[in-house]
């Protein structure tokens, strides 16, 4: 009874699996087998019973079977080893039984479909290899990192020898604090962040500088946020440092231009306003010049050349020429007036010929007299004329 009640539970225990699983002698015959293996072979199990299991393998599965059991039965050692074929991956594992003198004259086989977890097992590696390459590759100037409770860096991108010189082996273990040369602010800073990221705050990001093994300044924008479990308790810190050195030095460099040019402008407008200053004295003066030249021309028309003549209008009252002393007297007091001067401004666009004619009409002459005087045609006079009447918008007047 207890034999057979051993039997049906072994019976039992082999069909409950869904792992193939029989047993061979040491000739490689079938000694029994369970349903699943059967069932694969589409046969009964009956039909495999003390025959050679060789006969039903494929002729390299059976040759590498052959070596197997070989290798089982002198080493008394279990083995195992993987057979990829027709597209399923399947691990097989051959246990030795021995006898009461020690000998293996049994081996239990059994046989796994291992294809899906294969699959699944070379996916999460290449997701793994995926990650790690967008990791490095998210930016040049990018390192990734993870640091536990005890601001240890337990995690660091591959990134950071491009861009400090050390590797990830050589930086994790360490307290972030002894692997750079930080400035003073930034590791007490970094370290308060941290603690309260540990005690409940999601995220942060800050500035931390630090000198390079070149003793040049470097500055990192850090990015940080907790990681946390199930219960809401931080597990670990991750965080993004992105290097904003050229930035920093590039808004040094703004501000000193800026400061520069404000420097420039103020001085150039002080120059300016000097400059401005004294043409405005020049100016002054030139115009009192000016008006101290009109005055002294006004006075010398007036007091010697008006008097030389009035006399010789008096001597030449009766003769011809008369006209032509009285031509040059009005010529000369309206070089002296306000029409003289708005005639002669060098704003309007009267020709010389245009300003004769024109001082001649103020006298009243005719403009054949004009013609005589200028020994030009009447024709080209009246040609004046109406010259001057467009330029000077004098036009149906």
């Amino acid at each position: 009874m207890t034999q057979f009640y051993n039997e049906k539970t072994a019976r039992a225990i082999l069909d409950a699996s869904t792992d193939s699983a029989f047993l061979i002698d040491a000739e490689c015959n079938f000694l029994d087998m369970n349903n699943v293996f059967a069932k694969r072979l589409d046969r009964p199990v009956k039909d495999f019973i003390g025959k050679c299991a060789f006969d039903f393998f494929p002729p390299d599965f059976a040759h590498t079977m052959r070596k197997r059991l070989q290798q089982v039965i002198s080493s008394k050692k279990p083995v195992r080893f993987v057979d990829e074929r027709d597209g399923l991956v399947q691990e097989t594992n051959l246990h030795p039984i021995t006898n009461q003198n020690g000998t293996v004259d049994m081996v239990a086989v059994f046989t796994q479909d291992i294809t899906s977890e294969k699959i699944v097992r070379e996916e999460l590696v290449r997701s793994k290899q995926k990650y790690k390459q967008l990791v490095d590759d998210i930016a040049p100037l990018t390192i990734i990192y993870s640091l536990d409770e005890e601001d240890v860096l337990i995690y660091v991108s591959s990134s950071i020898e491009k861009l400090l010189g050390l590797t990830p082996d050589e930086v994790i273990g360490k307290n972030f604090a002894d692997v750079l040369s930080w400035v003073p602010e930034a590791v007490e800073g970094g370290r308060a962040t941290n603690k309260e990221l540990i005690n409940g705050l999601e995220c942060s990001d800050y500035d931390m500088s630090f000198y390079d093994q070149e003793g040049n300044l470097k500055t990192f924008h850090t990015v940080a946020h907790a990681v946390k479990d199930k219960s809401g308790r931080t597990k670990h810190i991750e965080g993004i440092a992105i290097d904003i050195t050229e930035k920093k030095n590039f808004e040094l460099k703004e501000r000193e231009i800026k400061r520069l040019l404000e420097k420039q402008v103020k001085k150039r407008t002080e120059e300016l306003e000097d400059l401005n200053t004294t043409l405005k004295v020049l100016l002054d003066r030139t115009t009192y010049d000016k008006l101290e030249v009109e005055d002294r021309v006004l006075k010398n028309v007036e007091m010697v050349i008006m008097p030389v003549i009035h006399r010789l209008k008096k001597q030449l009252a009766k003769r011809p020429q008369a006209h032509l002393l009285q031509s040059i007297e009005l010529s000369l007091k309206q070089l002296t007036s306000s029409f003289s001067s708005t005639l002669s401004d060098p704003k309007n666009t009267l020709s010389s010929s245009e300003i004769q004619v024109a001082n001649l009409i103020k006298q009243g002459l005719s403009s054949k007299e004009i013609a005589e005087m200028m020994n030009i045609s009447v024709n080209t006079v009246a040609n004046h004329r109406a010259n001057m009447r467009k330029k000077l918008r004098l036009l149906g007047k």
